[in-house]
Order: structure tokens, then C-alpha cells, then sequence
């Protein structure tokens, strides 16, 4: 790879953690990273300038940010560990409402619908996305979670850390069906409209049927999977703890799902899978990046960078790892 085009890296912080994904708008790159600060932790959220790699600072709270920074029509979302949720508007950066929900340290993921935000802490909170005022709550016997949040039409789809999958009916304000138990549900994600994809710790991908929540198959990855799944015509690409990337694809007509490749990187996997012009990038915890062909896993190339990324962020001309370390690499696209 060559030289990156630009570094942006915040000096002088302590154990520097970034959010799980960046998010690109006009030509800004938004993320969130925490770091220790004198014994407890401070968190920013940042637009950095890709042309330039000028900073502004958009947000400082007094806790952890660790979420997605999630982007719907003109505004960024975001919750802190201290249960407050932030919309912000993203043209001209300022805070257009602030809500507090639940009184402990929130999941971080988020969801977003027509009109509300969904958010879990200890209970699902809907929230009003004009207002920020929480319309309602539901209690769930689980007091944890650490999933993606999945909306389609009137239900979500949503996994407990100790408890199972379920899909919610948004008008009715209950629970619509529920898969699982006893398992630590990590990330979700739809195929093909009618079925689900869900990852749990136990290193299980699970194809379920989104109208009843059926179980119709399951592949063992054989690591836990803390990532989410990505879909690319019909294709699950996943990577595991073990450092295992997977190619795996859903055959309809037999109702199972088919190993296409695998290919071992050399340490766990660090980011999500991006698929960009019929190539797989990932990262992986030893530092190592890696580029490999779509269709048949071959490694294309794997180079060591400055840090591993725990996200990796494509625009028209540029390729961005976002990484602790680092924090941002800016390279031209690969």
C-alpha cells in the first residue's frame, strides 16, 4: 500500500478506543473515540475533512461513546454510556435534541424507523426522532443487549445478550415470536427480504424465517462472532475470533447453507468485511490488512499497517482505516 494521504490522530489521550463505524457525509468522515481520562473515560465525536484532514470537534460527554454513528435523512445519532441519546445535525453540527433514557450504560447500537429511534437499556425505549421525547418502553425479562437493531416495515428484530432473538411488533407493542435461548446474540442482518441472518457468540450463523422466526438452517463457523454479516448477492461474508473469513452461501431451492471459501488470517478479525468491486477487505488484531477476491478468497495482498482498523470506510477515491492507534488512515482506494 502506499503512504496514506493524510493521518489525523488525537495526541496526548490514553487508551484511545474508536466507534465501531464511520460514517462519510459531504466529504467528512464522522466518528466517536474514547480514552482514559485521569481514571474514567472521555469521548468525542469528530467530523474530520478528507480533502484536508481538518478536525471539528462536534461533541465531548464525559463517558463512552461506542456506538455506530447512525445516519438517517439530515441527522447523525448517537448514544454515550450515560444513557443519553444526541441528534445532530449533520450540515451545520449542532445539537438538535438530547434525550436521557434509563438510568444504567446502555447498548450501543441503535435503530432507526419513519418516526422514532429505538434504543435498549435494561428495556426497549422508542423514541420520538422530532422531539427526542420517549413515546414508550418495553421491559424484557433480559436486562442486556448488544445487538444490531434490525427494522423492516412495523417490526424489529432484536437479540438479548442472555436471553434469544425476537422479532417486536412496533404497533402492537409486543413480542411477535422469539428464537433461542441462553445465547449471547452479537449482530443480524436480512437476505433475500424474507429471512434473517443472526450471529451469536457460540460462532453459530442462523438462517431464520422473518414471518415466525423459524430456524430453516444454521453453519458453524467454529469462533465466536462479534461482526456483523454482510450480504452480497445472496452471499454471507463473515469473519470469526479464530480469524476465519467465510464466503458462505444460502441455496433456496435446498434450504442450506453452502461453504464457497474460507481463508485464515493470521490473528482475529478486527473490522467488519467491506465488499468493493468484487474484492473482501478486512483487518485483523496483529496489524495486517487484507484484500482478497471475492469469488474464490485468494489473497490478493495482506500488508501490515500502522494499527489494526475496526472499521474500514470506502468513498469514490479514497480507502479509510479507522483504528485506536491511529485513529484515522486516509489512503488512496485500493
Amino acid at each position: 500500500m502506499k503512504k496514506p494521504l493524510f493521518n489525523y490522530k488525537i495526541k496526548g489521550i490514553r487508551q484511545p478506543m474508536i466507534s465501531d463505524k464511520g460514517v462519510v457525509l459531504d466529504n467528512k468522515l464522522f466518528f466517536a473515540v474514547k480514552y482514559d481520562k485521569g481514571g474514567f473515560y472521555e469521548s468525542q465525536l469528530i467530523a474530520v475533512d478528507l480533502d484536508t484532514g481538518a478536525e471539528n470537534i462536534i461533541l465531548v460527554v464525559p463517558h463512552l461513546i461506542r456506538n455506530t454513528v447512525l445516519f438517517d435523512n439530515e441527522y447523525l445519532y448517537i448514544n454515550s454510556f450515560n444513557a443519553i441519546l444526541y441528534c445532530i445535525d449533520y450540515i451545520d453540527l449542532s445539537i438538535k435534541w438530547e434525550c436521557k433514557f434509563g438510568d444504567r450504560n446502555p447498548d450501543w447500537h441503535i435503530g432507526v424507523t419513519d418516526k422514532s429511534i429505538l434504543a435498549f437499556n435494561g428495556e426497549l425505549f422508542n423514541i420520538d426522532k422530532s422531539t427526542g421525547n420517549v413515546l414508550w418502553t418495553y421491559q424484557h425479562p433480559s436486562n442486556h443487549s448488544s445487538c444490531h437493531i434490525l427494522v423492516k416495515e412495523d417490526f424489529i428484530y432484536h437479540g438479548l445478550s442472555d436471553g434469544y432473538f425476537y422479532c417486536f411488533d412496533l404497533i402492537k407493542q409486543k413480542i411477535k415470536w422469539t428464537f433461542g435461548e441462553n445465547l449471547y446474540f452479537k449482530s443480524a442482518a436480512f437476505l433475500l427480504g424474507t429471512l434473517i441472518i443472526v450471529c451469536a457468540t457460540n460462532g453459530i450463523v442462523y438462517v431464520l424465517e422473518s414471518s415466525s422466526g423459524r430456524e430453516i438452517t444454521n453453519f458453524d463457523t467454529g469462533g465466536a462472532i462479534y461482526r456483523e454479516p454482510i450480504i452480497k448477492d445472496n452471499k454471507i461474508f463473515i469473519g470469526n475470533d479464530f480469524g476465519m473469513v467465510y464466503c458462505l452461501e444460502f441455496v433456496t431451492e435446498k434450504s442450506k447453507i453452502n461453504k464457497i471459501w474460507e481463508y485464515k488470517a493470521s490473528d482475529t478479525i478486527s473490522s467488519r468485511v467491506v465488499i468493493l468491486n468484487s474484492f473482501v477487505y478486512l483487518s485483523s488484531e496483529d496489524n495486517y490488512f487484507y484484500k482478497l477476491d471475492m469469488t474464490s478468497g485468494d489473497e490478493i495482498f495482506k500488508e501490515k499497517v500502522v494499527s489494526y482498523a475496526r472499521d474500514i470506510v470506502f468513498t469514490e477515491d479514497k480507502m479509510i482505516l479507522l483504528s485506536d492507534k491511529g485513529q484515522v488512515d486516509c489512503y488512496s482506494a485500493v
